[in-house]
């Protein structure tokens, strides 16, 4: 709400969350199947983080949490400054993470030893083979309850709508009276809301349900906790413990301070596990690999081995503690490959934001900010720094290819959604396709499934080639029937001799080009035909090596969703595209720029004016006929849209013609 300029109207929607018990007498109502990892009272919060990027995410949220308070207008108190401290072993991996990661960001921390450590912390006992790192200040606790409850409230002070529903699906819609795109979002009972954009933020219930228009690369993670409900001796006694995480060869394990909950009780909580030789975790299984195992695990009681080990763990770390209770609890984290969050868009204007890696809670006030931005302000989200990185490209979201597990429920509804969707709206698209402009900043799906291919073998540009080729003959033959007679003149009163088409050819196998509309095509030869003219381009190797994907995503923010889409022969064309390639990708240098940019406009101001109207309808119509196919067009099967659509086609080519050149109906035909 804060990035918005006003002029938006903004809601969020989503279920609050329902009461229930998890004892193994009164398990949790079957009924509720959507749960929050945020339905807590106890989250660690700090700066400290191994990983330096997530440590600059909690810190700048940490830097806000004062602010939410306030501005929430009377919600309680979400943050105990507890101070955090981070056990491991003198010199290991964590440890030593940790130090450069305070240093680096200015954060002060005390170094414990293992005599620190006992006379600062005498309640508690830590294997005598670890060592401390004590960060007193800002750092401690959060309810993950009371802040999301807090932002909440902060929101709608400034003026954003709340809904307390489950969202069933949302899709892409087409308005009948104008051809113009929404959203449609079914919330409840059969409740519609319509929006121009949506941003998806739903936990580890992204991929569940009908949300995003293609599934993403995550991976649902088991999680559990014990509880120790502490007697009234206990909590006087490690009333100033702060929050811990605790990491050796042997089990690592966060452990919160003695806090009060909604039903009065006062508890202390451990996730944790014991560890192989090898670092791994002991036990179940923790990947889930179904949407209803996700439920399953919300609405179970946990896993009573690792319920027994973590109880053990606890009592080993602070003695002589009585609990009157011990309670198990379940939760889920969503992790992804990069182990970095997801906040970008999918498609245009439909954006998401997930994958926590269990690191989200304290940094959850930042990760709302980036995507606020990202699906407000797309340019400004494009110039966002985090540790030397752009947001864009740290926190890419990566998609699944719809198809790659045919027995998966959701990417079946996905597909028969498809269907329905092309089947219902394939009259319209043709209508807005043939009168407006064409999608903007969305790649055909040709494009995409090549680039698909090539991230499903990880594949990255290892070279790159820039291609110019003379403009074919015929080409020029229309040209100058079209300019009746001039084009051939221009050329000759031009600095050029002859015009080129451009193309990039990366990793000798793919050509990368824009006449119409975008291209991308696999080519086992690669040919170069033989008047053309290349240089190669330098690009990243190693870690730093780029995707086809994210090199798209890259220009597509240095263009615009629209100049990106569209083309136009006289300033939009195949060399300005190539250009805004190597140049939002920081691969251009003046030898390539000179080597790839001719002027048009110095060819297309000496032809008559209408020349420049009839090669922007052509282009558009080569665009909307292969747009139409794609999107008309049902695996195994096209519908009868498609041959009504090339009729259409025909008829608007010959409509315009007749209104742009004047000429009359039996010419038009003739031409």
């Amino acid at each position: 709400a804060k990035i918005s300029t006003g002029d938006e109207r903004i809601v969020l929607i989503g279920p609050s969350e329902r009461s229930h018990t998890k004892d193994d007498s009164d398990p949790k109502d079957a009924s509720l199947i959507i749960f929050g990892a945020h339905h807590d009272e106890g989250r660690i919060t700090r700066r400290t983080d191994p990983e330096p990027i997530w440590a600059e995410l909690a810190s700048r949220s940490i830097s806000r949490y004062e602010e939410i308070l306030q501005e929430s207008g009377g919600a309680k108190d979400f943050y105990s400054e507890c101070g955090h401290l981070a056990v491991g072993l003198d010199g290991g991996d964590m440890m030593n993470k940790r130090r450069e990661t305070a240093e680096s960001m200015g954060v002060e921390c005390a170094g414990l030893d293992a005599a620190d450590l006992r006379e600062e912390f005498p309640h508690l006992a830590f294997p005598h083979d670890c060592v401390g790192l004590y960060e007193k200040k800002h750092s401690g606790y959060i309810s993950a309850r009371g802040l999301v409850e807090a932002q909440t409230a902060a929101a709608q002070t400034h003026g954003v709508d709340v809904i307390d529903e489950v969202v069933n699906c949302v899709e892409r819609c087409v308005c009948e009276t104008n051809g113009d795109e929404y959203f449609c979002i079914e919330v409840g009972q059969d409740q519609i809301i319509k929006a121009n954009k949506v941003l998806v933020a739903a936990g580890a219930f992204c991929n569940a349900r009908s949300l995003l228009p293609t599934k993403l690369e995550l991976v649902p993670i088991k999680t559990q906790t014990v509880h120790f409900v502490l007697t009234e001796d206990d909590v006087i006694r490690l009333k100033d413990m702060p929050s811990i995480i605790v990491k050796n060869d042997e089990l690592w394990a966060y452990i919160l301070p003695p806090i009060r909950y909604p039903d009065g009780t006062v508890r202390l909580k451990l996730g944790g596990s014991y560890l192989d030789s090898d670092g791994n975790e002991y036990g179940l299984d923790k990947q889930m690999h179904s949407d209803q195992e996700v439920v399953d695990w919300y609405q179970s009681n946990g896993n009573k081995d690792a319920t027994r080990d973590m109880e053990n763990m606890l009592r080993s770390f602070i003695p002589n503690i009585a609990p009157t209770s011990i309670l198990s609890d379940t939760c889920a984290t969503l992790n992804t490959p990069s182990r970095q969050a997801y906040i970008g868009e999918v498609e245009d204007g439909w954006a998401v934001a997930t994958g926590g890696n269990g690191c989200a809670a304290k940094s959850s006030d930042e990760l709302g900010r980036l995507a606020a931005m990202c699906i407000l302000d797309r340019e400004a989200f494009g110039r966002e720094i985090i540790c030397g990185e752009r947001c864009v490209e740290v926190f890419l979201p990566r998609s699944i290819l719809p198809g790659e597990d045919d027995s998966d429920a959701v990417t079946t509804r996905w597909r028969d959604k498809r269907k329905r969707d092309i089947a219902k709206n394939a009259a319209l698209i043709t209508a807005k396709a043939l009168t407006t402009k064409r999608e903007s900043g969305v790649l055909p799906k040709a494009v995409l499934d090549i680039i698909q291919l090539l991230e499903g073998k990880g594949e990255t540009i290892e070279k790159m080639m820039v291609v110019r080729t003379p403009v074919q003959e015929y080409v020029g033959r229309m040209m100058n029937i079209v300019s009746i007679g001039k084009y051939k003149k221009a050329i000759a009163e031009s600095p050029y001799d002859r015009m080129f088409h451009l193309s990039l050819v990366i990793n000798e196998r793919y050509v990368l080009q824009k006449n119409e509309v975008i291209a991308l095509s696999a080519s086992k030869s690669s040919k170069i035909y033989e008047e053309s003219e290349t240089m190669a381009v330098k690009v990243p190797s190693g870690k730093d090596a780029t995707s086809v994907s994210l090199l798209l995503y890259k220009t597509r923010l240095h263009m615009g969703s629209t100049k990106f889409s569209e083309y136009c022969a006289v300033t939009n064309n195949c060399q300005d595209f190539i250009l805004a390639v190597l140049t939002s990708n920081k691969f251009a240098s003046p030898d390539l720029i000179s080597f790839v940019k001719q002027d048009a406009e110095v060819i297309f101001n000496r032809l008559p004016i209408h020349t420049k109207l009839v090669a922007k309808a052509l282009t558009n119509m080569a665009a909307v006929g292969d747009k139409l196919a794609e999107d008309i067009k049902i695996k195994h099967q096209e519908t009868d849209y498609l041959d009504i659509a090339r009729h259409v086609i025909g008829d608007k080519v010959r409509e315009m013609h007749r209104n742009r050149c004047g000429t009359s109906n039996k010419q038009s035909s003739t031409n």
